[in-house]
């Protein structure tokens, strides 16, 4: 079973500034469990690379996906091209940012 699936990342424009949304759905294996995105300390050496830890998910049977997303407010409307999602330091998917 996978970890995590369907994942989008859009970067929406507004009146009150933009935004950027990561969502996708995480495995917990247990239904008591919430995932979460976390924003990796340190990022990168790529400023326009966006590095989610993904928290709470594991690969198991029964799967048990959960919806999660990260939100965050940026200056500009391509502060971020791609985004990847990291479970226990290994990359589990790579997002090209849209804008919409």
């Amino acid at each position: 079973m996978p970890i995590s699936k369907d994942w989008s990342a859009i970067v929406i424009k507004g009146i009150a500034g933009n935004e950027i949304i990561v969502k996708g759905k995480a495995n917990t294996g247990k239904l008591d469990v919430i995932p979460s995105l976390e924003k990796r300390v340190p990022q990168g050496f790529n400023p326009t690379i966006l590095q989610l830890d993904l928290l709470h998910a594991i690969d198991a049977i029964p799967e048990n996906l959960k919806d999660v997303q990260y939100n965050e407010k940026i200056a500009e409307i391509d502060t971020y091209t791609l985004v990847e999602i990291f479970s226990e330091d290994q990359i589990i998917e790579s997002i090209e940012v849209t804008i919409e």
